[in-house]
């Protein structure tokens, strides 16, 4: 009778559970959960853009712009031309390879400027001409990217503002060329010419800077009223640093420039006066600091070690004497081992 009841009673419940459940039948068809794919990855593709009768691929309006794979240059084109301001390109990784008669692997529209453009991580390489070409724009950021074995400038931004970091120039023309702005942690090395080139002009700061197997590490060619600092110049065939007017030069090491046996070179070449170099180590040069005009240069607390000659001044500036740092009883001398 036990038994009996036990089963009547979950007859009872599964019947009970059965009418609560309900129809299965959804009361619409289903809707899209998940984002959109311009929501997930709001970028173009630059594989995907047309191009140009000058580049293989034209950007014409502001926007960020990624790489999905390598891209090789063909001949009398550019890789990638930009006719946009405020434009991202993000190699991902990825290289942009140029080929003999191919021309700049980006660069911006002739004769006309656009501002805002950032290139970051990746690798540019074996282009005809320059590895970026954004000459005389502005508001312009290279961080993280290598640009080597150009036949031009690995970055030309003559005339124009840019902030460069954390990047490599191999074995181009000349490495990095700005006329304003910051080269911050950069390497720039065996390339024929500079390792970098301030164009003159605009304000700017150099600092942790390694240029060395180049044929100058650095050369303002005018303007003044940089910062030098941090940086070392090493093994460039002529001078390590060459400025010209109203530069503070400080905490940098110079050293074993001028191996050209055709001209000498010094560690610090001082061109147009009014610089100060303050606490830099000079080592192993033809000259250790040289000043060529006489406009008020003032050289204070260097090292001087094993120049060919230490320091090589014409009249009218300030250099602190040379002495022994044992001895020495001026807190602005430069010493000398």
């Amino acid at each position: 009778m036990r038994t009996r009841f036990l089963v009547t009673t979950m007859i009872i419940m599964c019947a009970t559970s059965v009418a609560v459940a309900g129809s299965l039948e959804p009361p619409a068809p289903p809707a899209p959960t998940g984002k959109s794919l311009q929501v997930v990855e709001p970028r173009t593709p630059i594989h995907t853009l047309g191009g140009s009768a000058t580049a293989i691929y034209a950007i014409t309006e502001p926007g960020s712009y990624y790489f999905a794979h390598n891209i090789y240059g063909v001949n009398a084109k550019s890789g990638i031309e930009v006719s946009a301001n405020n434009v991202t390109i993000d190699l991902m990784g990825f290289s942009l390879i140029g080929v003999p008669g191919s021309l700049d692997g980006i660069k911006d529209t002739g004769g006309t400027f656009h501002n805002g453009l950032t290139v970051r991580n990746g690798v540019i390489h074996d282009w005809g001409e320059n590895g970026i070409n954004y000459h005389s724009s502005w508001d312009v950021l290279i961080e993280n990217v290598i640009i080597k074995d150009c036949e031009g400038w690995g970055y030309l931004g003559q005339g124009g503002i840019a902030i460069v970091k954390d990047s490599q120039f191999i074995g181009n023309l000349i490495g990095v060329d700005i006329s304003g702005g910051e080269i911050i942690r950069c390497i720039s090395r065996s390339n024929s010419g500079a390792g970098a080139q301030i164009a003159g002009g605009t304000q700017g700061i150099v600092r942790e800077f390694v240029a060395t197997g180049n044929q100058n590490g650095l050369v303002q060619m005018a303007g003044g009223g940089w910062v030098f600092e941090d940086n070392t110049f090493s093994s460039n065939s002529m001078s390590g640093i060459s400025v010209c007017w109203g530069n503070t030069i400080r905490n940098n090491t110079a050293v074993n420039n001028g191996s050209d046996t055709q001209s000498v070179g010094s560690g610090i070449e001082l061109r147009c006066g009014g610089n100060v170099v303050d606490s830099n180590l000079v080592a192993d040069n033809d000259v250790g600091i040289s000043a060529f005009a006489s406009g008020g240069e003032v050289v204070i607390r260097n090292i001087l070690y094993n120049n060919s000659t230490d320091l090589d001044a014409s009249t009218g500036n300030d250099f602190a004497p040379v002495q022994k740092a044992a001895t020495s009883t001026n807190p602005w001398a430069n010493i000398s081992n």
